[in-house]
């Protein structure tokens, strides 16, 4: 079941540019990984081998992910200080916490 966080009171309108962020991040994170699968963490430089650039990609985006989800209360211990309006559910029915 799909509720979104206006729903349950956890974003407004005000929040759309780092919801954006957070799903840039998400991505972001995505073809980092997928890049470092396809290559390998270390990767030639001019001179020897290094690390590859997208693991720091990777790192900063995962970074980005995990600050803005704990502010969307998105994690498992921010949900646990989350306060949801049950009447933002509609009918009692619509709610999955009930019961």
């Amino acid at each position: 079941m799909r509720m979104p966080l206006k729903a349950m009171g956890l974003a407004s309108s005000a929040d759309v540019d780092s919801l954006a962020v957070l799903c840039e991040a998400i991505v972001l994170h995505q073809k980092a990984s997928r890049l470092i699968a396809e290559t390998s963490i270390l990767v030639k430089g001019s001179r020897s081998l290094i690390v590859n650039k997208a693991i720091l990609v990777q790192r900063e985006a995962a970074a980005t992910v995990r600050q803005l989800a704990q502010e969307f209360g998105l994690t498992p211990a921010a949900r646990m200080s989350v306060e949801v309006n049950p009447d933002s559910f509609g009918p009692t029915g619509n709610n999955p916490f009930a019961g």
